[in-house]
């Protein structure tokens, strides 16, 4: 009945056959990516069944050789619709799932933090926790987020917060 989409964005594309084979008419689609965006270009690709737009927030980082360290338990699932039967499976499996009213701003904001952070700690050579620290890494970071939330406003998306704000507490 619910068929999470967990590949990578250039992996979407390969495993719509999948999901047709695997749905019907009732089926309820939502990817749960790193890619803001998803469902439609999901929907587009398999137009027989509902398709969600979702996004999931995990944050971590290489802490070793071979060796990936996941920051904190934010592991969450953001629907566009009301999915309470989901939610409640979710939930019980020890994810936080949370029901979005609005999933394009939800998907955008969280888009923001990951791909400023992402910049700034590779062109750095950084972890996360470097942004707390007053200097370049930070002023990147704040200089990325803005432009993130700008562009955001020229996409007709209102923000609950200051995304800039937001992102710097994310961290």
């Amino acid at each position: 009945d619910v068929i999470f989409v967990c590949v990578k964005g250039y992996s979407v594309d390969s495993i719509t056959e999948l999901i047709k084979r695997a749905s019907h008419e009732r089926t309820v689609v939502i990817p749960i990516l790193n890619v803001y965006g998803t469902g439609p270009r999901i929907q587009r690709l398999v137009p027989g069944v509902t398709v969600l737009d979702g996004c999931i927030y995990i944050v971590g980082f290489v802490s070793g050789r071979g060796e990936i360290t996941q920051m904190g338990k934010i592991f969450r699932i953001v629907s566009r619709e009301t999915l309470e039967a989901v939610q409640r499976d979710l939930q019980e499996s020890g994810i936080k799932a949370e029901i979005s009213d609005d999933i394009n701003r939800d998907t955008f904001v969280k888009w923001s933090f990951i791909s400023a952070m992402a910049v700034t700690g590779a062109y750095y050579d950084v972890p996360m926790g470097e942004v707390q620290k007053p200097g370049k890494v930070r002023d990147t970071f704040i200089g990325l987020s803005q432009e993130s939330a700008a562009l955001g406003r020229k996409l007709g998306i209102e923000f609950k917060e200051d995304i800039v704000q937001y992102n710097l507490k994310v961290i």
